[in-house]
């Protein structure tokens, strides 16, 4: 499925006028992972200050680093993170969590562990 709606041709010249005017550079940039044009065709020409302002997970793509269940892409409550609050939860996360929300990962071997990796790191270099 694309994740990227299609504008009539006429929609397609008020969406860049919107784009250009709220500053958005990268409507067809691939690595944006984002669809602005579904966004706009929601939401209309409201004003958007690109970089200030938030755009909703409605319209994020696979690839986004904070994709979540609310994307109309998300094939269900497995494709994507999920937001707690202003915390983006990865998918897969809640699996190193108890049902309390802490950690289930010792905190003494996760130190552990970093030291090593920062030796072998350094080691490389």
């Amino acid at each position: 499925m694309a994740e990227t709606t299609v504008l009539a041709p006429e929609q397609e010249v008020f969406f860049r006028q919107w784009a250009k005017a709220n500053g958005i550079t990268d409507v067809d940039d691939p690595w944006s992972r984002y669809d602005y044009r579904g966004y706009w065709q929601e939401h209309g020409s409201a004003p958007m200050r690109f970089g200030t302002d938030h755009f909703t997970d409605t319209y994020k793509q696979h690839g986004h680093p904070t994709f979540s269940q609310e994307s109309k892409y998300s094939a269900g409550p497995h494709d994507g993170g999920r937001w707690q609050g202003e915390s983006f939860i990865p998918p897969g996360a809640d699996l190193l969590m108890n049902s309390r929300g802490q950690s289930r990962i010792d905190p003494q071997l996760l130190a552990a562990a970093l030291k090593i990796l920062a030796v072998q790191l350094g080691t490389k270099r």
